[in-house]
């Protein structure tokens, strides 16, 4: 069902507002009953006032869409942000009104807007009157139309409301040219429309769903790079609120964007580090494409200690159990002086980061206590990597250290392998 708030207007032009219901108003109030769940809303209204009855319905949320005739749909169309849609006249339309007109003169006229109907050219042959069409583009014109017709022997006029009014005032018989068809139809028209629009309205609200749980700063312009929709994370990191955000040129938000360049290329930019504020963010800048056709840009950026943090986690998933530290500091307790001074050297050397040189014979424990020192330090959250340097000849040593590509050496492992550099990354790595 579609929303119960969505409004329909059908505006019917006259020279004057009539006092009284027109018969076109009348006819569409009669086809409203058959649309329950909307609220179609039939005005008549003069050609002068046409324009700024819409406009007020408009801007007060009265109307959803805008249906009119021919010549006023053309003129509001080009001043209104809702959809306007024309009442057609169709070929039985056409017929019915010649038949009526028939009865009143063997001379007929008919005077459409902006249009001369080819078909019932073609087939004037078979009529039993003489058809003279006019096509017209202003009142003005169409007033002088009624005149020339009028001079060239035309006793009935078909047109539009207006157009008969102004037939009637040159005392000539007017046919009005819209049927009940193509009333129904130009509602039916109507209802497609907001069922169209619901289902946008529906899409946006999913999307805007979606992007006020992105934790990632997201925003969408268009290819004048102005803001159409921009996310809280995005918002925050820019220290100001969505709605002051929206409307605004991105560039004025984001002044270390090239985003100029790549509203002119077509491209984007990837991975580029900017401020946004008083936050550092990376940030990537990717076209939007439908159908093949740039719409606009899409600007992602996250915060660069999220990122960090992420990068943390992702390495602490990846490693190996083994890649850890299990003894502390306090572990390793003994009775000699010798050995509580060094567990306060260590506890001073933990505290730096710069690399520490353990010295001692082996199997004296410089392991466990290269992981005490680890487990005392800033870097304890991150992996403790051990290698026997000894174990490796110094060809595969640099290996093992700094990684390598599938197929870099004979026999070496199908995708490659990171290096324990890389493993120990924001923690310890001990060459033993």
């Amino acid at each position: 069902m579609r929303p119960p708030l969505s409004q329909v207007v059908v505006l019917v032009s006259h020279l004057q507002r009539p006092r009284q219901r027109s018969r076109l108003a009348s006819l569409v109030a009669g086809l409203a009953a058959g649309y329950p769940d909307v609220h179609i809303e039939v005005l008549d209204t003069s050609v002068s006032e046409a324009l700024q009855t819409a406009r007020d319905l408009e801007q007060r949320g009265k109307a959803d869409v805008f249906v009119c005739a021919g010549a006023t749909a053309a003129y509001l169309r080009r001043h209104l942000a809702r959809p306007v849609l024309t009442m057609r006249v169709g070929g039985g339309d056409l017929l019915r009104a010649l038949e009526q007109a028939r009865e009143h003169s063997s001379h007929v006229a008919l005077l459409s807007y902006n249009r001369i109907d080819r078909d019932l050219q073609a087939m004037r042959t078979l009529f039993t009157v003489q058809v003279h069409q006019v096509a017209y583009t202003t009142l003005e014109e169409a007033r002088q139309a009624v005149l020339e017709v009028a001079r060239l022997g035309c006793r009935s006029i078909i047109g539009s409301s207006t157009v008969v009014e102004l037939a009637e005032q040159a005392g000539l018989h007017g046919v009005l040219s819209l049927s009940e068809d193509t009333a129904r139809k130009a509602l039916e028209e109507a209802m497609g429309v907001l069922d169209s629009q619901r289902l946008e309205i529906a899409k946006r609200r999913h999307l805007d769903a979606v992007l006020q749980h992105i934790p990632s700063g997201v925003a969408a312009v268009d290819n004048q790079g102005v803001v159409q929709s921009l996310n809280p994370a995005l918002a925050q990191l820019l220290e100001l609120p969505v709605s002051s955000a929206l409307g605004r040129p991105l560039q004025q938000l984001c002044p270390e964007l090239d985003l100029q360049q790549a509203l002119e290329d077509g491209g984007g930019e990837e991975n580029r580090v900017i401020r946004l504020g008083s936050h550092a963010v990376v940030s990537n800048l990717l076209p939007i494409l439908e159908n093949g056709e740039r719409t606009g840009l899409v600007l992602t950026c996250q915060d660069i200690t999220a990122v960090q943090r992420a990068d943390q986690r992702i390495r602490s998933t990846r490693r190996p159990g083994a890649f850890t530290a299990r003894y502390r500091l306090e572990q390793l307790n003994g009775a000699s002086k010798a050995n509580r001074e060094m567990l306060q050297l260590a506890k001073r050397f933990a505290a730096s980061h710069s690399t520490i040189l353990i010295t001692g014979e082996s199997g004296t424990g410089k392991e466990l206590l290269a992981q005490g020192i680890h487990n005392e330090s800033p870097r304890r959250h991150g992996p403790f990597v051990a290698i026997n340097c000894a174990a490796f000849p110094e060809s595969l040593l640099e290996s093992e250290l700094f990684g390598y590509e599938e197929g870099a050496f004979s026999g070496s492992r199908k995708g490659g392998k990171p290096g324990l550099f890389e493993a120990a990354h924001r923690g310890t790595l001990f060459l033993d």
